[in-house]
C-alpha cells in the first residue's frame, strides 16, 4: 500500500509500492475509457434507438478522443507488463498523465456534457442512460488524472 507521507503531508511512493501504484494507475484510467468506448459504440450502432446527426457527431468526437487515449494507456500497460525499468515506466506515466492527456480527458467530459444538455424529453431513456454513463466515466477519468498528477507532482502545461 502507499503509506509513506513526508513532512509536508504529501504522499511518497516507495520502490516497493511503485509497481502497485502503476498497476492502480492503469486500472483507474483504463476502466472509464472502456466504459466510454462501450457506450459510445452501442449508441453509434443504434442499439439504444435512433440518434440524431448532432448526437452522432458528438459521440464520434468522444469516441475518437477516447481511442487516442486507449492506445496511449495500452502502450503504458505493455511497458508495465514487460517489467521495464521503473524509470521507463515513470517516464511513460508522466506522458500519459501530462497536460495533453488531461486536456483530452477534459474534452471528452466537455463533449459529453454538451450531449447531455442537448437531450430532450423525446430522447429515449436508454440513450439518456448511456450518455449518463459516459458522463460519469469521463468525470471519473478527469478526476483520476488530476489525482495522479498531484501524487506525481505533474503540472498541466
Amino acid at each position: 500500500m502507499l503509506t509513506d507521507v513526508n513532512e509536508n503531508n504529501e504522499l511518497e511512493i516507495t520502490t516497493n509500492d511503485e509497481y502497485y501504484f502503476f498497476s492502480a494507475v492503469s486500472h483507474n484510467i483504463f476502466t472509464p475509457l472502456t466504459t466510454i468506448k462501450g457506450c459510445s459504440s452501442l449508441l453509434l450502432e443504434g442499439l439504444f434507438g435512433e440518434i440524431s446527426d448532432e448526437y452522432k457527431e458528438k459521440i464520434e468526437k468522444i469516441s475518437d478522443y477516447n481511442e487516442i487515449f486507449i492506445r496511449r494507456v495500452e502502450k503504458f500497460i505493455t511497458i508495465f507488463n514487460k517489467k521495464e525499468p521503473l524509470e521507463k515506466i515513470k517516464s511513460e506515466l508522466a506522458q500519459l498523465t501530462n497536460g495533453q492527456f488531461l486536456d483530452l480527458s477534459e474534452e471528452i467530459e466537455k463533449a459529453t456534457l454538451e450531449l447531455r444538455e442537448s437531450s430532450s424529453e423525446e430522447t429515449d431513456k436508454k440513450i439518456i442512460d448511456a450518455i449518463q454513463k459516459i458522463s460519469e466515466s469521463s468525470e471519473h477519468l478527469v478526476k483520476t488524472i488530476k489525482d495522479f498528477n498531484k501524487v506525481l507532482k505533474i503540472e498541466k502545461d
